[in-house]
């Protein structure tokens, strides 16, 4: 009934682009140490030391053009959620945004802004803590119990305050990087191919 000292729950949001960049990497070495080695003989280690620092250059590249990818998702989250979920901000005095309030006073957290979706979902959004948005979908609204909505309400807003809500976006702009970089790849394959 108190108050959770959700400055513990806390976590630092520079850990997935960290993971998805060490990930890129290992995943290139791999790659290359198998095309390198005869089938019969591969094994990693060896794949990886006979390859060199090629794959490394590489993937810190790929981390890089991940993490402003990331970056950029992140500040723009917001506004491409909403637009792409047709969200509805709810004023201050409507009970759904008090309520919401009310459980993110008990973490210790800014209130967060307030919207409404008519998909049966619910998700928190938002380049950060201070300008943290929770969106549940009318349908939820409509047919839970307060309890039952209480407990949706605290789940989005345990991402928010763990930063789990950060490091998502980040991982979703990391993805969309990703997108671009083989659909842009596929185009030029495909120019080059037509000439």
């Amino acid at each position: 009934g108190g108050v959770v000292d959700g400055k513990r729950l806390r976590r630092a949001s520079w850990g997935m682009p960290l993971l998805l960049t060490i990930s890129v990497t290992v995943t290139l070495y791999v790659i290359s140490g198998a095309l390198m080695s005869p089938p019969r003989n591969f094994s990693i280690g060896a794949g990886m030391m006979q390859v060199g620092p090629v794959p490394f250059y590489i993937g810190l590249v790929i981390g890089l053009l991940g993490l402003l990818a990331g970056w950029r998702f992140n500040t723009n989250a917001a506004a491409v959620v909403g637009a792409d979920f047709n969200v509805k901000e709810l004023p201050a005095n409507h009970p759904l945004t008090q309520r919401v309030h009310a459980l993110a006073a008990r973490l210790d957290l800014p209130a967060p802004k307030v919207g409404v979706t008519d998909v049966v979902n619910a998700f928190a959004v938002g380049s950060g803590i201070k300008n943290a948005m929770v969106v549940i979908g009318v349908p939820l609204a409509r047919h839970m119990t307060p309890e039952e909505l209480d407990a949706i309400i605290g789940h989005e807003l345990g991402h928010i305050v763990s930063g789990d809500m950060r490091q998502m976006q980040f991982a979703e702009g990391y993805q969309r990087m990703f997108g671009g970089m083989f659909h842009m790849m596929g185009q030029m394959g495909g120019a080059a191919g037509a000439q």
